[in-house]
């Protein structure tokens, strides 16, 4: 029987730790806590298991998380504290499971909007789910390394004593390799292996080419239909023809403004103050493939402040649709926003 509460209370306590890292992962870790989430997946293999399982529940609830005001933030300093007060408060949290964590995610986000003079209009979502883009998924694998999925990506993990070993199946990932000399981590796509030991690099599977770029450390680029082998630095991307083997690939050194439009996609947080709703659509458009277009120039001009998450475009149009009379409709491959 001691055994058995031996047991649960382990499992309770690797439960909530994993509930925490969700949180933790979602206001971004630093570089102590991406050691030290390594080293807590590697010392038992039911920590990556969990906390692989929160992090599923976490994406159904996330949509959820843009939803709840809080207090604004208008010095840098406030901002800092801020991000530092969620992670004191969750320990009750904590205790009543995913459910209240959804809650707390609105704490995390941090979303706050002046609200208008005139009265909140009712919510009334008529755009379909299927018009809004779906979010970027971020995973922590079981050696600690992080992958973030653009939409529509697909991955399978293959990891054993000798190496790690990811298959990526279809759309864009980025990854943040943790380091292991003795085991190198392979991304292998479209007949091309991606190798590296510790570093980050993001690889994009395309109709007619597959493109890698290394944003930190170093890579070896193997592409066994056009017998090439090469070495990526930082800074540095190849495209590698699929159709056409005997095309030699062709590596380009970027520019940090080069590499942020590669990475567009990759979910960061867009905090305004005090600016016009055009800007903010704006801001997502460059970011989102479903554009947004204000058809009033009133409404254009409202001004928020206001903390997103840059994939949230499904809680972003909840929120002003019930905050501010937008009406937001589906029209071919945009959403339009008008004025109840």
């Amino acid at each position: 029987m001691r055994d058995q509460d031996a047991h649960d209370t382990k499992n309770a306590a690797i439960d909530r730790a994993a509930a925490a890292w969700v949180i933790r992962l979602e206001s971004g870790l630093t570089k102590d806590e991406d050691r030290d989430l390594a080293e807590w997946t590697a010392s038992d293999p039911r920590h990556a298991a969990v906390l692989a399982e929160h992090q599923k529940a976490w994406a159904r609830f996330a949509p959820l998380a843009a939803l709840a005001p809080t207090a604004p933030q208008t010095r840098e300093s406030d901002r800092k504290r801020s991000s530092l007060r969620p992670r004191r408060r969750l320990a009750p949290l904590l205790r009543f499971g995913l459910p209240a964590l959804a809650a707390a995610a609105a704490v995390v986000v941090g979303i706050y909007l002046r609200a208008p003079a005139t009265a909140p209009a009712s919510a009334r979502t008529e755009v379909a789910s299927a018009a809004l883009p779906a979010a970027c998924e971020q995973r922590v694998l079981s050696d600690g390394s992080t992958v973030v999925l653009n939409r529509a990506a697909e991955l399978t993990v293959d990891f054993s004593r000798a190496e790690r070993r990811v298959h990526l199946v279809r759309g864009e990932a980025s990854f943040t390799v943790a380091k292991d000399a003795a085991r190198p981590f392979i991304v292998v796509g479209s007949g091309v292996e991606v190798r590296a030991v510790g570093t980050a690099f993001n690889v994009r599977l395309g109709r007619e080419r597959t493109e890698v770029l290394v944003t930190e450390g170093v890579v070896r680029v193997n592409a066994a239909a056009a017998r090439t082998e090469l070495t990526l630095d930082a800074g540095q991307h190849v495209a590698i023809a699929g159709n056409s083997p005997a095309t030699a690939p062709l590596v380009t050194t970027l520019l940090p403004a080069e590499i942020e439009r590669e990475l567009a996609w990759q979910p960061r947080m867009l905090d305004f103050d005090n600016v016009a709703l055009a800007e903010i659509v704006a801001a997502f458009n460059l970011r989102n493939p479903v554009p947004m277009v204000v058809a009033d120039p009133v409404l254009a001009a409202v001004r928020l402040t206001a903390s997103f998450r840059s994939d949230h475009v499904a809680s972003f149009v909840r929120l002003i649709e019930s905050n501010y009379g937008v009406h937001v409709e589906s029209r071919g491959d945009a959403l339009v926003l008008r004025r109840e």
